[in-house]
C-alpha cells in the first residue's frame, strides 16, 4: 500500500502540472529570452542550453540539458532537465526533473524537485509545502508548509515552518545542522537515526520509524531503495517522452493512427519483428563484416521496446481524456502533450505490478514495436512528389 501511494501522489503532482494549451512553443539548440523582453503567454521551449532571464506573464514549459531561470514567472515553472537553476520568483509551483536541481528563488506555492541532487538554497523560500526525491538533498532555504523528502543523503540546515517528513533508502541518513527550524513534528523512515546538532530547533515531537529489512509481497522483495530507483525511472522516461512529443509529435500521431486502424495488424507485426530480430541478429553475428549491423539491428529494437511504454501510455491517455472531456476543437484534440503525461505514468505503474506487469508490458511492446514498424513501411510505399 505505501509503494501504490507513493505512485499515486506523484501521479497527481504530474497530473496537475500539465496545462491544458501550450501557446508558445520553440525548439533550438539554444534558447534565450532577454532581460527586457516579456511574454504573455505560457511558454514552451526545448533546447540544449535554456535561459530566461526575462518575465513570462504564464507558465513555463522548459526541457533541455542545461535550464536557467532567472527571471520571473507568473505561473508555473515545470522544468526537465540535467542540470537545472532557478532564481526567480515563481508565481505558481515548481515541478523539477533532473540531476542537479538549485533552486534560489521565492516560490509561492510547492516545489515538487526530483533527481540526483537537490538543492534549496539559503534565499530561496516557498510559500507552501515542499516534496523532493533524490540521491542528495539539501534544504537551506524556508519551507512556510510541510516538507516531505524521499532519498538518500538528506540535510537539513533551514526553516520548515510546519510538519518535516523524510523517508530514506536503506543507508540513508538524516541530519539536522545547527541552523535548523523545524515547527511542527519531525516523522521520518529509516534505519540509521536522526543526527541533530547542537542549536537545531525541533519545536513538536519526533518520531522514528524502523522499517522491516524488507517488504514482501507475491512478487518479490520491494524497498525504499527500489521504489527510489522506480521513480527515477518514471521521470526518465517521462523526460524522454516530453522530447518525443515535442520534436516528433506529427510522427507519433502517424504511429498512433496506424495503431487504432491496424490493431490487428500491428500487433502481428511486434510478434514477428520480436522474433526476427535476435534471430537475424544471431546469424549476422557470424560474419564478420555483420557484427555492426547485428549491434546496430539490437540497439534499434532495444530503443523500440523503451519507446513502446510511451507509445501506448499516449495512446490510452488521449482514450481516457476523451472518454472524460471529449474535445470539439481540433487542434486540442490532436494535442499529444498531456495524455503522453498521464497515459505513460499509468502504463509504467501497470509494467511495474509484481508477477503480472511484465507481460501486460510485453503485450503492449509487441502492439507498439509493430505499429511503428508499420507506419514506416507505409510512408516508404507512399509516392514520392
Amino acid at each position: 500500500m505505501k509503494h501504490t501511494f507513493i505512485f499515486f501522489v506523484l501521479f497527481i503532482v504530474i497530473a496537475a502540472a500539465i496545462p491544458a494549451t501550450v501557446i508558445a512553443a520553440t525548439s533550438q539548440d539554444v534558447v534565450y529570452i532577454g532581460k527586457d523582453e516579456v511574454i504573455d503567454d505560457n511558454v514552451m521551449r526545448v533546447g540544449n542550453t535554456i535561459t530566461v532571464d526575462g518575465k513570462i506573464n504564464g507558465d513555463l514549459l522548459a526541457v533541455g540539458n542545461i535550464v536557467t531561470v532567472n527571471g520571473d514567472v507568473a505561473g508555473d515553472v515545470i522544468v526537465v532537465g540535467s542540470t537545472i537553476k532557478v532564481s526567480g520568483t515563481v508565481g505558481g509551483n515548481i515541478r523539477a526533473f533532473g540531476m542537479t536541481v538549485d533552486i534560489t528563488g521565492a516560490t509561492a506555492r510547492n516545489v515538487y524537485a526530483f533527481g540526483r541532487d537537490i538543492t534549496l538554497g539559503n534565499t530561496a523560500s516557498v510559500g507552501w509545502n515542499l516534496v523532493s526525491g533524490a540521491q542528495t538533498a539539501t534544504l537551506q532555504g524556508t519551507v512556510k508548509g510541510n516538507a516531505a523528502v524521499y532519498g538518500g543523503t538528506i540535510a537539513v540546515g533551514g526553516n520548515v515552518e510546519k510538519k518535516f517528513t523524510g523517508t530514506l533508502n536503506d543507508a540513508g541518513t538524516l541530519t539536522f545542522l545547527p541552523t535548523a527550524k523545524v515547527g511542527g513534528d519531525l516523522q521520518y523512515t529509516g534505519v540509521q537515526s536522526a543526527t541533530i546538532q547542537t542549536g537545531a530547533a525541533l519545536s513538536g515531537k519526533t518520531v522514528h520509524n524502523v522499517p522491516s529489512q524488507s517488504v514482501t509481497s507475491a512478487g518479490g522483495t520491494l524497498s525504499a531503495s527500489w521504489v527510489f530507483a522506480k521513480l527515477i525511472g518514471l521521470f526518465a522516461l517521462l523526460f524522454v517522452g516530453v522530447i518525443v512529443v515535442s520534436l516528433g509529435q506529427r510522427l507519433l500521431r502517424r504511429v498512433l493512427d496506424t495503431a487504432h486502424t491496424k490493431s490487428g495488424k500491428t500487433f502481428l507485426t511486434g510478434i514477428l519483428v520480436t522474433l526476427l530480430t535476435p534471430l537475424g541478429a544471431l546469424i549476422l553475428l557470424f560474419t564478420l563484416i555483420g557484427i555492426p549491423f547485428a549491434a546496430i539491428a539490437l540497439s534499434l529494437y532495444a530503443m523500440l521496446v523503451y519507446l513502446s511504454k510511451i507509445i501506448v501510455g499516449t495512446y490510452l491517455g488521449e482514450y481516457l481524456l476523451n472518454r472524460m472531456k471529449p474535445q470539439k476543437d481540433a487542434k486540442q484534440a490532436r494535442a499529444l502533450f498531456w495524455p503522453m503525461m498521464l497515459g505513460t505514468t499509468i502504463v509504467y505503474c501497470i509494467v511495474n505490478i509484481p508477477t503480472v506487469g511484465w507481460m501486460l508490458g510485453f503485450v503492449a511492446a509487441l502492439w507498439a514495436i509493430g505499429a511503428v514498424v508499420e507506419t514506416v513501411r507505409s510512408s516508404s510505399h507512399q509516392p514520392h512528389p
